[in-house]
């Protein structure tokens, strides 16, 4: 297959998920067509980082994938860059002060002292929330400079905003899973790290009796990286 052109690539929407310690990617063309940059009919390319975890290795291993997958020089129609991490932390819209960002993240969250973060948030306005998040302040700075115009949000602002019906909502990523309770309106949003599957249903039944939800009678909706097929 040949490689991708450059008129391809200025008509491709560029799709980058950035977690802890890994990097997937998706070009996407607008129509029925997904492509790498190398012109590989895959839907994509998911990297991790082995134990990079947001230290000093973090930005440049990220940097040099990028550029390693000739992401970096490209000028595609849109850059869409989703963080996928637990240091967020929701605060209602009528309490939001954006003074306060570091204060919410700080006080919800441990993040690493030697690192200098940068502190963002999403305004989610059907469900009148703002997300606040924080990142490597350095690897913020970098998106920006060698993406004009990128959108930079935060996973769970995203899976809120899709979330319509009531119901436990859990999304599993690779070392971590977000629990959304919604009944007529986002009553809970928690992060937890996960090892195994043990670990997912432990945090599940963690919340259904805290909140007083009936795992016997309501839905319970899996989302994210699940795996079928998969004995555990």
């Amino acid at each position: 297959m040949p490689a991708n052109t450059t008129s391809d690539i200025k008509q491709a929407d560029l799709y980058i998920g950035l977690g802890i310690n890994r990097l997937s990617y998706v070009i996407y063309n607008g129509g029925d067509k997904l492509f790498t940059s190398a012109g590989s009919n895959r839907p994509g390319i998911s990297h991790t980082f082995g134990s990079i975890a947001y230290n000093k290795s973090f930005e440049s291993a990220v940097i040099n994938f990028l550029a390693d997958n000739d992401l970096d020089s490209k000028a595609f129609r849109s850059v869409r860059i989703l963080m996928e991490n637990h240091l967020f932390t929701i605060v209602p819209e009528n309490l939001f002060e954006e003074s306060k960002q570091e204060h919410y993240i700080t006080l919800n969250q441990d993040i690493m002292p030697e690192v200098d973060y940068t502190f963002r948030n999403d305004h989610i306005q059907r469900a009148k929330l703002h997300n606040v998040y924080a990142m490597p302040a350095s690897l913020w700075n970098f998106l920006n400079k060698n993406f004009p115009t990128p959108t930079i949000r935060h996973q769970v602002s995203t899976l809120i905003e899709s979330i319509n019906e009531p119901g436990l909502y859990v999304n599993i990523l690779n070392s971590q899973v977000d629990l959304f309770l919604k009944s007529q309106r986002v009553e809970l949003c928690q992060s937890y790290p996960v090892q195994n599957r043990e670990d997912i249903l432990y945090h599940i039944i963690h919340v259904a009796e805290q909140s007083g939800y009936d795992l016997k009678r309501k839905p319970v909706i899996l989302l994210g990286l699940i795996n079928k097929n998969a004995a555990d």
